[in-house]
C-alpha cells in the first residue's frame, strides 16, 4: 500500500514537472523568436534598430509572470549578454546588466537554453531559469487526495474483514443458540409433564387460599368500616359533649362573671373568685381532650399573624401570679429590655404552651421559686424559654414516658395533683408544629428546668392596633367601681342571635356592660326578619337554633344589600376546627366559641371598628 501511495505520488509529481518544462521550453522559443530582431540588430550592428530594448525587456516581464520562471538572460553568439531580468521573492523584476550579477541564486534552479537562428545560422542563446517549488501547492494536493483515497480504501478493508468476522460470529452463536435451543426444548417438554402435574395440586391450593384470603378481606373491610364509624361516632361524641358541657359552663362561667361585678361581700367575692377559678380548671381540661383529639385526626394547624410577644407573655406570668402568690412562692421573670415586642406566629399557641408549664411548675413546687427565662439571640429566628421550678422534680425512669398520653409521673401524683395527663403531650405537639424542641432536665425532689424554643421571627409593628378598657380584677374588692365601657362599641346597635334564656341574658349583659345597644332574637329566622327591619351595626350570632340555624341565617342575611360588609360573628358552643370552617364558609367573619370569655370577645368585637 505504501509502495503504490509512492509510485502515485513520484508520477504525479514527474507529471508535474515534465508540464513545467514543457511549458518552460515553449516560454523560451516564444522569446528566442519574439527577441530574434533585437539579437539580429545587435549581431549586424545596425544603427537603425526599430525593433528596441524596451520591446524585448517587456517581451521578458511578460514571460516571468509565469510564476516558475524566475530569470531569462539573452545572449550573443560569443557569450556576451543583450539582456536580462530575474524575479526577486517579492515578485519584482530586476535587471540583470553583467554575467555574473545573481549567478549564485540562479545555480540552483533548473535551466534550459535555448539558441536563437537567423535562417541556419545561430547569432545567439536564450536562457531560462526555472523551479518547480511554485507546483508544490498542486503536488500536496495530490498528495492529500491520495492519502484521502487510501485512508477510504484502507476504512473499507477493514470494514469488510469486520463484517466478515461478524457474521462468522453470529453464525456461530446461531448453531450455539441452536443447539442450546434444542437442549432447552427437551428440558421444556420434560418440564412441561411436571408442571401439569404440579398445576393439578397447585390449583386446589390457590382456590383453597382464595377462599381464605377473600374471608380475611371481607373482615379487614369490615373492620375498617368499623373503625371509621367508631372514629366518625368519636368525632361525633366530642362534637356533641363540648357542646352540651360548653352549654352550662357559660352559665356558669357567664353568671360568675357578672356577679363579680355586683356589690358583694369579701367571703361571697372570695367564693365566686374560687368558682371562677374551678370553672376556668374545668374549660382548660375539656379544652385539652378536644385538642388531643384534634392532634390525633391531625387536623391540628399552626396560625400566622403579628402579636405582641411581651403582651402575651405578661398576660401569661400575671395570671400565674395569682397562684403563686397563694402559695407563697416567689415567680421570676427574666426579660431582656431590649428583647423585640412584635413577632409573627400564633399566640393563642404560645400562651396556651406558657400557661401549661408554667401552671405545671406552680403546681408540683410547694416550696422555693418558679422561673421564667426569656431570650432571643441575635439575628436568631428562634425564642429560646426555660421555665425552672423547685419542686417535687422528676425520676429519670418517669421522664422517659412523660410526653405519653394520660401519663403523670405516677399514679399518686394523680391523686394529690389532679390533671388529665394530656397537656405536656399537647405542648410537644405544639412546639414541634413551631418547628421547636422542648427537653426535660429534672432531679427528683431538687425540680426540674423545661426548655424548648419557638420559631416567631420578628415582625414590623402593625400600622394599627385595637385596645379596650381592661375589664376588672376579680381579685379585687373594688371591681363594681370599675367601667367596663369600650369606646370602640359604644352605642353600636347589636343582634343578638341566641336561642337559650340563660346564654343570652349572661351575652345581653356583657355586651350592654361595653356600651353596646343590643336587641334579640331566639333563632335564625327571627333574625331574618329583624335584620330586613332595622339596620346593626354588628350580629353575634349562635349555630345550633330550632327553627333555623345560624349559617342559614347568615347566608340569607348576607343577601340583603344593606349586610354585605356588616361584622357576623360566631358564638357558639361548637369547638371543633370543621366548625370554624363552617362559619367562615357560611359568610361569618370569624368564630368565638362558649363559655363566654369577657376579655376575648370584646377583643374580638372591636377588631371590627
Amino acid at each position: 500500500m505504501l509502495s503504490l501511495f509512492f509510485w502515485r505520488i513520484n508520477e504525479a509529481e514527474g507529471q508535474l514537472q515534465s508540464n513545467i518544462d514543457e511549458r518552460v521550453t515553449s516560454a523560451s522559443l516564444r522569446i528566442a523568436h519574439s527577441v530574434l530582431p533585437l539579437v539580429y540588430n545587435i549581431y549586424q550592428k545596425s544603427t537603425e534598430r526599430h525593433f528596441t530594448q524596451d520591446t524585448a525587456s517587456a517581451i521578458l516581464d511578460a514571460e516571468l509572470n509565469e510564476d516558475f520562471i524566475v530569470a531569462i538572460k539573452v545572449y550573443g553568439n560569443f557569450g556576451h549578454l543583450f539582456m536580462g531580468k530575474y524575479k526577486n521573492a517579492a515578485g519584482e523584476l530586476i535587471q540583470i546588466t553583467t554575467p555574473s550579477a545573481v549567478t549564485r541564486s540562479l545555480q540552483t534552479l533548473n535551466t534550459i537554453r535555448t539558441p536563437v537562428k537567423q535562417g541556419t545560422m545561430t547569432i545567439g542563446n536564450i536562457e531560462v531559469y526555472y523551479s518547480y517549488g511554485s507546483q508544490r501547492a498542486s503536488l500536496n494536493k495530490v498528495i492529500f487526495q491520495e492519502l484521502l483515497q487510501i485512508a477510504l480504501f484502507t476504512f473499507l478493508i477493514l470494514l469488510l474483514f469486520y463484517l466478515i468476522k461478524k457474521t462468522s460470529i453470529a453464525k456461530n452463536n446461531s448453531q450455539q443458540a441452536l443447539s442450546e435451543l434444542k437442549a432447552t426444548q427437551g428440558q421444556l417438554i420434560k418440564s412441561e409433564h411436571l408442571l401439569k402435574e404440579a398445576n393439578l395440586n397447585l390449583e386446589d391450593k390457590v382456590n383453597a387460599r382464595t377462599k381464605e384470603l377473600k374471608i380475611m378481606n371481607e373482615q379487614l373491610v369490615m373492620a375498617n368500616q368499623a373503625a371509621d364509624s367508631a372514629n366518625k361516632a368519636k368525632s361525633l361524641f366530642l362534637a356533641n359533649m363540648s357542646h352540651e358541657i360548653r352549654t352550662p359552663m357559660n352559665g356558669v362561667i357567664g353568671l360568675t362573671e357578672l356577679l363579680l361585678r355586683t356589690e358583694l361581700s369579701d367571703e361571697q367575692r372570695n367564693y365566686l373568685t374560687k368558682l371562677k377559678y374551678s370553672s376556668n380548671n374545668l374549660l382548660h381540661i375539656i379544652n385539652d381532650i378536644l385538642d388531643f383529639s384534634k392532634i390525633e385526626a391531625g387536623k391540628f394547624t399552626i396560625e400566622q399573624s403579628v402579636f405582641d410577644f411581651r403582651q402575651m407573655l405578661d398576660s401569661v406570668v400575671n395570671i400565674a401570679k395569682i397562684n403563686a402568690a397563694n402559695k407563697a412562692l416567689k415567680l421570676t421573670l427574666s426579660l431582656d429590655e431590649t428583647f423585640p415586642a412584635w413577632v409573627l406566629g400564633d399566640s393563642v399557641r404560645c400562651a396556651q404552651i406558657l400557661s401549661n408549664l408554667l401552671s405545671n411548675a406552680l403546681k408540683f413546687t410547694e416550696q422555693g421559686s418558679v422561673t421564667v427565662a426569656v431570650q432571643r439571640h441575635k439575628n436568631d429566628a428562634y425564642v429560646h424559654i426555660k421555665i425552672s421550678d423547685t419542686g417535687i422534680g422528676i425520676s429519670q425512669e418517669q421522664q422517659e414516658q412523660l410526653f405519653s398520653a394520660f401519663t403523670q409521673a405516677d399514679a399518686s401524683t394523680s391523686r394529690k395533683y389532679g390533671g388529665t395527663g394530656l397537656g405536656l403531650v399537647i405542648c410537644k405537639h405544639l412546639i414541634n408544629l413551631m418547628q421547636g424542641e422542648i427537653q426535660l432536665q429534672s432531679e427528683l425532689g431538687k425540680g426540674s428546668c423545661f426548655s424548648f424554643n419557638l420559631y416567631l421571627p420578628e415582625a414590623n409593628l402593625p400600622l394599627t392596633e385595637h385596645h379596650h378598657d381592661a375589664p376588672a380584677d376579680d381579685n379585687n374588692p373594688d371591681d363594681n367601681a370599675k367601667v367596663y365601657i369600650s369606646e370602640r362599641l359604644k352605642n353600636k346597635k347589636t343582634l343578638l342571635v341566641e336561642d337559650i334564656a340563660i346564654n343570652r341574658l349572661i351575652a345581653q349583659s356583657l355586651l350592654e356592660q361595653a356600651g353596646l345597644l343590643v336587641e334579640c332574637a331566639e333563632n335564625g329566622l327571627e333574625a331574618t326578619k329583624m335584620a330586613q327591619l332595622k339596620d346593626y351595626d354588628l350580629i353575634i350570632m349562635d349555630i345550633q337554633m330550632p327553627v333555623m340555624d345560624g349559617f342559614e341565617a347568615t347566608k340569607i342575611i348576607r343577601g340583603y344589600p344593606q349586610y354585605r360588609d356588616t361584622p357576623i360573628v360566631a358564638m357558639t358552643a361548637n369547638a371543633l376546627s370543621e366548625d370554624q370552617d363552617r362559619s367562615l364558609a357560611a359568610g361569618m367573619n370569624s368564630h368565638l366559641t362558649k363559655p363566654m370569655q369577657y376579655e376575648e370577645v370584646i377583643a374580638e368585637l372591636e377588631r371590627y371598628f
